[in-house]
């Protein structure tokens, strides 16, 4: 049994132009009528597709969410009804029970249990190669499933249309975290393509039908998205269009300020700036996620953990946070950063030690001329200057670090080759008051390309803690448990803690309703609650 859905901030993005709607213009439209005017949000990476089952995260993560609306969502610490309108577990957690809303796919048709089934045994169907494969293991007959055994998986069933019951093999407390990014798709529609073929198919690059409250209408252009209010949405659709546009930080910055974008990540040294605004509110909120370095351990460079002791020593965390991010973020030393309980008191510091660094990296035996990539997608005024700072504080202790840019369109295939020395993400634990979330990030069985485990981390001890603390829903034994585990990963290290950023976002005044809280791999999905103002 393993654990939950964790994004890394990773995104596959490939260009491309076609449309399927009429036409627009991509920018605001003054509105304010219910039902009338546009809404721009900004995408901090490209968009290519709209396919839940191979859409990590960034722009692809978003727009998939919008589309094909999961069973749940998560925002403020609980868990909020999407396609599923309620839900039990039973007592031991092995029985979860999904009574799905009546409500309609975009072109009229009901939302079914079928559905729902239909989606969650293609993604875990190796044929489809599903970012999110690994959350559907703790089903029963998942396995059977996957090895060709069993045409279904067994312990999902529909004994109604509205009905859905989930039978887990183990006990697995925390499993709603498992469903909040897997998003449900029309059998309808995709039913007749292969799950081989799912993967770079017309029909997720420009999709006729969705369940969520803007539907895709038409590509603009490589950067640039057109949604229409979907009619048959199950509430209330404020505006008439939503557009997403791919904008890096400065551009982001300038375009919220002109009003052409209304929602946009900012970054941290311009909260302050930007709070005296008069046309800009700022909006924060505790992050959801730790900026992490991600290493491929299986190309040897980082294998041994003193090295990667010393990486963290020799980075001046505290500085960062405060000259570079504006003290709007706070040091991590795990990447198991929440929820507060699965914290122990003892955790070793990382504090800033070039000595320590040197002497570790000595102790490892780590030769001065190798050289060690910094990967980045640029474009995010935080993240490049942290590298450009990580890059020289590893210098200083003997590191020969190197900034490597890479496009979205590369990352996929870096990871899948164990290229990365040092990758900086994002690890977005979607939901925080969930610790089972990372397990699909270290269990020895999640490791790629069974599953999210891209750096090849396995300890079996590490696997027993993370399944006991799953394996009850009693908090005092899932606390020691996690607690537990959270030592073996804080000493560990297998993957990089850097920070744990505000969420930080620019909203234009003529908008309300942006909650600042939902994760950023899930604020597209409750797009319905952001209202223009008359």
């Amino acid at each position: 049994m393993r654990g939950a859905t964790l994004l890394a901030a990773l995104a596959i993005a490939v260009a491309g132009c076609s449309e399927a709607g009429t036409e627009s213009d991509g920018g605001n439209s003054s509105g304010g009528k219910d039902g009338s005017g546009t809404i721009t949000y900004q995408l901090y990476l490209q968009a290519s597709a709209f396919s839940p089952f191979t859409a990590l995260t960034g722009g692809d993560g978003l727009v998939s969410l919008l589309q094909f609306q999961p069973l749940l969502a998560e925002a403020k610490g609980a868990y909020t009804p999407r396609v599923a309108e309620k839900w039990e577990v039973n007592t031991d957690a092995t029985k979860y029970t999904f009574h799905l809303r009546k409500a309609s796919w975009s072109d009229g048709k009901p939302i079914t249990s079928k559905d729902v089934a239909f989606s969650l045994e293609a993604t875990a169907d190796p044929k489809t190669a599903a970012v999110w494969a690994g959350a559907m293991l703790p089903i029963k007959g998942t396995k059977e499933f996957q090895a060709g055994k069993a045409k279904n998986i067994s312990g999902i069933a529909t004994p109604d249309d509205q009905t859905v019951e989930i039978t887990l093999a183990k006990p697995h407390s925390g499993f709603l975290a498992n469903l909040v990014q897997v998003g449900i798709v029309p059998e309808h529609v995709y039913g007749g393509i292969g799950h081989d073929k799912f993967k770079g198919n017309e029909a997720f690059h420009t999709p006729k039908v969705g369940s969520g409250p803007y539907v895709f209408s038409k590509w603009i252009n490589d950067d640039t998205i057109e949604f229409a209010a979907n009619k048959r949405f199950w509430g209330k659709v404020p505006a008439a269009k939503l557009v997403t546009k791919f904008l890096a930080g400065d551009a982001a910055l300038a375009q919220l300020q002109t009003g052409e974008v209304d929602i946009a990540q900012i970054p941290a040294a311009e909260v302050e700036p930007l709070k005296g605004d008069k046309k800009v509110t700022v909006a924060q909120a505790p992050g959801s996620g730790v900026m992490t370095l991600h290493t491929a351990l299986k190309n040897g460079k980082l294998k041994d953990k003193r090295v990667r002791q010393a990486i963290l020593h020799a980075i001046n965390r505290e500085s960062i946070v405060k000259k570079v991010l504006s003290g709007q973020a706070r040091v991590a030393d795990t990447a198991l950063f929440a929820p507060d309980w699965a914290q122990p008191t003892d955790l070793v510091r990382y504090d800033y030690d070039p000595a320590k660094a040197k002497r570790l990296l000595a102790e490892a035996g780590w030769k001065a001329g190798t050289e060690l990539r910094l990967d980045i997608t640029p474009g995010q005024a935080d993240r490049d200057a942290v590298m450009k700072i990580v890059q020289g504080q590893l210098r200083a202790v003997g590191v020969k670090a190197k900034i490597t840019p890479l496009q979205p369109a590369q990352v996929a295939d870096v990871v899948k080759n164990n290229e990365f020395d040092l990758m900086i993400t994002v690890l977005n634990q979607v939901p925080q008051i969930e610790p089972s979330a990372i397990n699909v990030r270290l269990n020895c069985d999640q490791v790629a390309p069974a599953g999210v485990n891209i750096t090849g981390y396995c300890d079996k001890k590490l696997d027993a803690l993370l399944d006991q603390g799953m394996a009850t829903t009693d908090r005092a034994k899932r606390q020691q448990a996690y607690q537990a585990a959270n030592r073996i990963i804080n000493k560990e290290v297998p993957i990089l803690p850097l920070y744990v950023p505000m969420a930080n976002y620019g909203v234009t005044k003529r908008i309300s309703g942006f909650d600042a809280s939902v994760s950023p791999a899930l604020t597209l999905i409750t797009a319905e609650q952001w209202k223009i103002r008359n």
